[in-house]
């Protein structure tokens, strides 16, 4: 009994450890492919306008925009045999596109800012 006590203990700080490392990589990862910084939107607009004017720049520059959450959407460009797959989030203030993509990022500000 006393033996099945600490190989269990044993195993549960093992996983715990491993899944500990995992998600302190997985953050490493996500800041070396370039989350940008919010970029701020300059004038009073609904989340609602926000959300069609980054839709539809986006379709413009050729990027498929998928819903994900109301102040969210995902963008897919296909170059040939290259995927390019970003999230843009927002509110009312500002933005942001992650991974960082500064063509998208460029053009949805000129919009926003307009």
């Amino acid at each position: 009994m006393k033996n099945i006590i600490k190989m269990g203990s044993a195993s549960l700080l093992s996983m715990l450890l491993f899944v500990g490392c995992s998600a302190g990589n997985s953050a490493a990862v996500l800041q070396e492919k370039g989350a940008t910084e919010r970029i701020s939107i300059n004038k009073s607009l609904t989340q609602k306008d926000i959300h069609e004017i980054i839709k539809n720049v986006g379709e413009k520059e050729g990027w498929i925009m998928t819903e994900y959450k109301t102040n969210s959407l995902l963008a897919e460009k296909i170059n040939g045999d290259t995927t390019t797959a970003v999230t843009i989030n927002f509110d009312t203030s500002s933005f942001f596109v992650s991974p960082q993509s500064d063509d998208l990022a460029k053009a949805i500000s000129e919009e926003l800012n307009k």
